[in-house]
């Protein structure tokens, strides 16, 4: 029976420089608007060494030892802690352009223990560079999606500030808010609230404003 515990189990050659391999993953808990960075070290056939560093650059180090992995059950040793993993991925839909809005991201729901844990893998940056970032573009929020406009936050006229809630979203049944990449001036708005908006429909423009 072949060993499935492992990706790198799969691959006949030996890699240049040894067998040691490394893999950087950057992944946000739902409902959270920063993330956590996981670097892990495959030392040897189904070891690894976690790093886990948060957005504050706190540091958690584990060491875990992957017993079998079959389908989306993944039975693992965490710190001599025997697990057993569900993993179901949520991939968006393929109409869907990647974006920094969470309801464009996979979703990974992670059963262990009794609970259930959503996390989003983010789009990296690299892919949003070629792609376009359909929510904002200096200044300029677009719908990722078709949506129901749930609700506008501003007005024409008002004054913003980065980061700020500006359109509330409904898309699959789930609500995302659009925020302001800049601060600035709203210069229009171009929904209102129970609107089907389609996928790129420029909602709000803000202009830069100068201190």
């Amino acid at each position: 029976m072949s060993d499935h515990s492992t990706p790198w189990a799969s691959l006949t050659s030996r890699r240049f420089g040894g067998d040691e391999c490394k893999r950087t993953i950057a992944i946000q808990p739902e409902g959270q608007e920063e993330g956590c960075t996981v670097n892990i070290v495959s030392t040897q056939k189904g070891q690894y060494e976690v790093l886990v560093t948060t957005p504050g650059g706190e540091s958690v180090r584990f060491s875990s030892v992957i017993t079998h992995l079959f389908n989306n059950t993944l039975w693992a040793t965490l710190n001599q802690k025997y697990t057993r993993t569900t993993i179901v991925s949520q991939p968006p839909h393929p109409a869907i352009t990647g974006t920094h809005s969470p309801n464009t991201m996979e979703r990974l729901h992670v059963f262990s223990g009794g609970r259930k844990t959503t996390l989003t893998l983010p789009v990296p940056n690299w892919f949003l560079s070629l792609a376009g970032d359909a929510t904002s573009s200096q200044g300029l929020l677009k719908a990722p999606m078709p949506s129901l406009i749930v609700e506008v936050r501003v007005n024409v006229g008002d004054r913003v500030e980065k980061g700020q809630g500006i359109i509330v979203l409904e898309s699959m049944k789930t609500e995302t808010v659009l925020r302001a990449d800049t601060a600035g001036v709203v210069k229009s708005v171009g929904c209102i609230a129970g609107e089907q908006v389609g996928e790129g429909r420029e909602l709000v423009e803000i202009e830069f404003e100068l201190e």
